[in-house]
């Protein structure tokens, strides 16, 4: 088994196959079960959960709250070669026209968590 390997299954209780190479990264367990809901043919090895939507391959994998805890999810996607990390979940609003409920994607974020500036040479 190879190093990378074995980082992933310690972290994620998988082998890095088993993981496809869309993740869908959510930090709360009510916003992982919503999108649990919508995978078809899907399911869970270790801390992972791989099915589809529509025709798209797509592994949801939790990553808890707070950026440390997604550093240490993303590096183990790293190493078993995901191309695609997509963060989703509830968050807050500070205006009135966005309703619980409403999808929002963001343009831009702001980066003050302390873990986020060790990777800003290595993001692309």
């Amino acid at each position: 088994m190879s190093q990378n390997s074995k980082i992933v299954y310690i972290l994620l209780g998988c082998a890095p196959d088993s993981i496809a190479k869309t993740v869908l990264l959510p930090a709360t367990p009510a916003c992982t079960n919503r999108i649990l809901g919508f995978l078809k043919k899907s399911e869970t090895r270790g801390q992972t959960h791989r099915g589809k939507v529509n025709s798209l391959n797509v592994s949801v994998v939790p990553t808890g709250i707070g950026c440390p805890s997604a550093a240490i999810v993303l590096e183990a996607l790293h190493r078993a070669d995901v191309k695609t990390a997509i963060r989703i979940d509830f968050l807050g609003g500070l205006v009135e026209n966005i309703d619980v409920g409403d999808i929002v994607i963001a343009d831009s974020a702001f980066k003050g968590d302390g873990t986020t500036r060790h990777y800003m040479g290595v993001i692309r």
